[in-house]
């Protein structure tokens, strides 16, 4: 026959274990829902951080963009507007800030020159019908000379010989849809929110000067502070290789 008090303090003790796992337990899922709620606010926290890199990205990305923009209107004569509308114009066509800049310098000189009426630049942009004196009418107008010419071995010697040698073929993408592609690039930069104003452009520079005048500041602060230390310094190490020289030092430790 079975002791009754071994099989009621075998029950007490199975229920009291029981209890202390379900004590447990519950604790574990309050320490978990805790340990959630904090792994969802950091990643709240690190989310947030992210689409604000994002944003201060595109801000800084957008700064360059104007303060180049500034500046090269300011090398090939043509507003900051037309230059936001032909660069996405440019993009479409895979050429990049880089080459249409180069192109439009070497468009230049080709303008310039051709004010000589006896010069072969001059003669060249007559067969071509490119009477405009300004690059950016210029631009349009040996556009859509090329549009109307199908051979590409003539489009590149045309184009080395306006644009420059080194990047005249690659300007030749942009060249082939003529000025009405120029337009229907510049209609769509305009919607998409792309054109810069040239007060923006200036800014944009104006602001890059001045982060780049600062750096210089702390440039300068480094070599002031260098002038007060480096005497010491060449003293301090100039004894230590003397001593190392007349065995005085060793590597021993």
């Amino acid at each position: 026959m079975t002791d009754p008090r071994i099989t009621l303090t075998a029950t007490d003790a199975t229920a009291a274990a029981f209890a202390s796992v379900s004590s447990r337990f519950d604790a574990l899922k309050s320490k978990a829902g805790q340990l959630s709620t904090s792994f969802a606010a950091l990643g709240a926290g690190v989310a947030s951080l992210a689409a604000f890199g994002g944003v201060a990205s595109s801000i800084k990305s957008a700064i360059d963009a104007g303060d180049q923009l500034n500046k090269l209107s300011q090398k090939v004569g043509i507003s900051v507007e037309a230059l936001s509308e032909l660069k996405f114009a440019a993009d479409l066509s895979d050429v990049s800030i880089e080459q249409f800049q180069l192109g439009m310098r070497g468009l230049n000189d080709t303008l310039v020159k051709a004010n000589d009426a006896t010069s072969k630049e001059a003669q060249l942009l007559k067969a071509l019908g490119v009477t405009a004196k300004d690059p950016a009418t210029a631009l349009r107008q040996v556009a859509d000379s090329f549009a109307l010419i199908n051979d590409v071995s003539v489009k590149s010697t045309l184009a080395a010989e306006l644009f420059g040698a080194k990047v005249g073929q690659q300007l030749i993408p942009l060249l082939n849809g003529g000025s009405k592609a120029m337009d229907e690039a510049a209609s769509s930069a305009r919607k998409l929110g792309l054109v810069m104003s040239a007060e923006t452009a200036k800014a944009a520079e104006e602001f890059n000067d001045n982060m780049n005048k600062l750096g210089r500041t702390s440039q300068a602060l480094g070599i002031s502070l260098t002038g007060k230390v480096i005497s010491g310094l060449a003293e301090f190490t100039s004894g230590l290789v003397k001593a190392k020289e007349e065995g005085a030092l060793t590597n021993k430790v």
